[in-house]
């Protein structure tokens, strides 16, 4: 698989864009002290009258997913799913960043539909079915 990495040139992080359903989903790579983070950003924002049920939603998916890590910014109005890995003497293990960009990739095709329809307001947390 052809990563095509990037760098954003405003944080100054590396990134790779990868299409799905015909939206590019951007995922940054961020080390912070002993960690690299991983940070899937939905390329959508979300209106503060919609945080409510939005942060209920992704509180419910992230009890139902092996590896819960949605988030909000209500500041910015943005959605993103992160996951930390160790890194130890300065090295991260490959198998590992392997499963965990796998992990981004599932969720974002399990989940990005509901996200998206909470997020723009066009369907509520209860009719979602996932209550």
């Amino acid at each position: 698989m052809e990563l095509n990495p990037e760098l954003e040139p405003h944080s100054s992080q590396v990134f790779i864009s990868k299409p799905f359903e015909g939206v590019d989903f951007a995922l940054f790579f961020s080390p912070r002290d002993n960690a690299l983070h991983l940070i899937t950003y939905f390329p959508y924002k979300f209106e503060k009258v919609i945080a409510g049920d939005l942060g209920r939603l992704l509180h419910v998916l992230n009890k139902q997913i092996d590896m819960p890590g949605f988030c909000m910014d209500e500041k910015e109005g943005l959605v993103f799913y992160r996951t930390v890995l160790p890194c130890i003497d300065g090295n991260v293990d490959v198998n590992l960043l392997g499963m965990h960009m796998g992990s981004h990739k599932g969720v974002l095709e399990m989940c990005h539909r509901v996200i998206f329809a909470v997020a723009s307001g066009k369907v509520k947390l209860e009719e979602t079915n996932l209550l």
